[in-house]
Parts: C-alpha cells; structure tokens; sequence
C-alpha cells in the first residue's frame, strides 16, 4: 500500500526495506534522474527511511526545473 500526504510525503507497506527500494529506483531510471517534461528529480537527493521492518518513509524531494 502507497500512502501520500499532503505535504508530499509517501510510505510504502509490505515487504520491502529501504536498500531494495534504493536499489529499485537505480534500476528503472537511467541516469540517476527522475525526469517529467515539468521537473528532474535526482535520485541520491530521495531520503528513505525505514520505519518500521515492511514500512518504508519517502521524505519530500524536490527536483529542478
């Protein structure tokens, strides 16, 4: 399950820890760049936390224009 606030913020649930969710996001965007047609979102700047042993914290990220 995603859950997103309304300040930005995310979590996942379920099976997952912090590294594999590092690890997916390397693998599905070339380049270490999140990238929209609005906004890149450069993926070292992205903090994840674990918060729990299936529970994953996405902090608010910003991207440049």
């Amino acid at each position: 399950m995603v859950e997103i606030w309304r300040d930005g913020r995310s979590s996942l649930d379920g099976d997952v820890t912090a590294a594999a969710v590092r690890a997916d996001l390397a693998d599905r965007f070339a380049g270490g760049r999140y990238r929209t047609p609005e906004v890149t979102v450069p993926l070292e700047s992205v903090r994840l936390s674990q918060e729990a042993p299936s529970r994953i914290r996405i902090a608010l990220t910003a991207g440049t224009r």
